[in-house]
């Protein structure tokens, strides 16, 4: 016989209420329950999880040996490793223009990432949310489906990028007047119009981030005969380039001399030098906006000029860029804050209000 004390029916009535009045926080709910959203980018995959109401970043990248074909490492690991590994080991980057190309290996990029997750995403079946751009075709809608599935999803549906920064923007879904946004991301530049929750008009150019280091390194490579690396590009990005003609920064880095192998050589990388490879790529985005503007209906267009363009994405952070594009476009530009995640927060917000969301608006009907 088991006896129980007052002290016991104490503790059990405690259990008993905090059981009904908690119930929602239980963890074993949350797993049954959870929601991961992802935004697809071509060189950072991030990630929201419902069940800590957390965000993950991680390069979306790994290190292959190419002699045994196992992987040497995964995200940041790897990406820590480029430019400074032996000749047998290659950095694969299975995400292309923010769609899968090559499934078997982001088969293995995200069942590492899920694994950064808390454990229970494959256990659960977690919902998925996946952000694609604008362009994604059926054919790479049905490869995301079959990735997150084999991952152990019960459901994958997707979204447009440009809705998503829209959504996390906090632009209402319902609402019948135009919104215009310029999603400038690593290797795609999107120009949509959405009214009533869809995109009504878009323009998209494959360039972005990715094509402006390029440029800017060749650029580096003839004029100053260095070969920048990946993180002093970043940091040239960052701290030198600008769109402001009057914004004259000066930074002083040193590499390799291309003229003569091994040996250091230092340089001074100025704005004003940079300054025409920023204004080439973002063109092409000024160009596809104003192709959407030439595309929409008359009551559209005068919402432009009434609620202007927002902007969101990684090359947003360029300095100047507010100014630049209000200019080339005549209508009034704002740059979101936190350009990168607008995408993540709207996938965020989609799935913590999917049943309204789903209601009015599924892309995989």
């Amino acid at each position: 016989m088991v006896i129980i004390q007052q002290t016991d029916w104490v503790i059990l009535g405690f259990v008993k209420q905090s059981r009904f009045k908690n119930w929602h926080e239980w963890r074993l709910v949350k797993l049954l329950n959870r929601q991961i959203g992802i935004d697809l980018g071509s060189q950072t995959i991030r990630m929201w999880d419902s069940l800590d109401d957390k965000y993950i970043h991680q390069p979306a990248c790994m290190a292959v040996d190419t002699r045994s074909g196992s992987v040497v490492a995964v995200g940041e690991e790897a990406d820590k490793m480029v430019g400074r590994t032996a000749a047998n080991i290659k950095i694969v980057w299975p995400v292309g223009k923010g769609v899968i190309e090559d499934l078997d290996t982001a088969r293995v990029l995200f069942k590492w990432v899920f694994g950064q997750l808390t454990p229970g995403a494959v256990i659960f079946r977690p919902q998925v949310l996946v952000a694609l751009p604008e362009t994604a075709s059926q054919a790479d809608r049905q490869v995301i489906i079959e990735l997150f599935s084999i991952l152990g999803a019960k459901e994958v549906n997707t979204i447009s990028q440009s809705l998503a920064a829209s959504i996390g923007a906090q632009v209402p879904l319902a609402d019948a007047t135009g919104c215009f946004l310029l999603n400038l991301g690593d290797q795609i530049m999107e120009a949509v119009a959405i009214s009533l929750g869809r995109v009504v008009v878009s323009q998209t150019c494959r360039q972005g981030g990715s094509k402006l280091k390029k440029k800017l390194s060749a650029a580096i490579k003839q004029g100053s005969k260095i070969d920048p690396s990946q993180t002093q590009l970043n940091q040239i990005l960052d701290q030198v380039a600008s769109l402001n003609p009057q914004s004259e920064q000066t930074l002083t880095i040193v590499g390799k001399d291309v003229e003569k192998t091994g040996q250091a050589r230092e340089a001074q990388i100025k704005s004003s030098d940079l300054r025409p490879y920023l204004e080439q790529i973002i063109d092409k985005a000024v160009e596809a906006m104003q192709e959407v503007l030439a595309q929409v209906p008359a009551e559209l267009s005068s919402d432009a000029v009434d609620k202007g363009i927002l902007v969101t994405g990684g090359l947003a952070k360029l300095n100047g860029i507010e100014r630049y594009l209000a200019d080339k476009l005549r209508l009034t530009v704002m740059v979101l804050d936190e350009p990168e995640l607008q995408v993540i927060h709207g996938v965020r917000s989609v799935l913590m209000n999917w049943q309204n969301f789903r209601d009015s608006y599924s892309e995989n009907d």
